[in-house]
């Protein structure tokens, strides 16, 4: 099981709405932590780092979409949206935002 899996478990165990906002902030921050790790590499170069923003965000949609999926009792049909590593990006490190939205917006057009 990976580490994503294992947190995804961890979530949906949860057993109330506190204990979930707890427990999804945990996540959250697993992956912001793993994002400043990567980029505070000395071999990192900064016009690459869309294609980790990527990939965290795929990976944060994906325990997303299996959370909404679930039926936990105290979300009331509450359902996550999707894209949140996105947000988080664009408040905490808005050079890497642009340069995400940069490579996966203006390029394709």
């Amino acid at each position: 099981m990976s580490e994503l899996d294992s947190l995804c478990n961890f979530i949906l165990n949860s057993t109330d709405l506190y204990d979930f906002q707890i427990r999804f902030n945990y996540l959250l921050s697993t992956l912001l932590s793993k994002f400043q790790n990567e980029i505070s590499k000395p071999n990192h170069l900064p016009f690459n780092s869309h294609i980790l923003v990527h990939t965290l965000n795929n990976d944060l949609n994906k325990v997303v979409k299996k959370i909404n999926k679930s039926e936990l009792s105290f979300t009331d049909g509450s359902i996550i949206a999707k894209d949140i590593f996105i947000l988080i990006l664009r408040e905490e490190f808005p050079e890497y935002y642009k340069n995400y939205i940069y490579q996966f917006e203006y390029i394709k057009n």
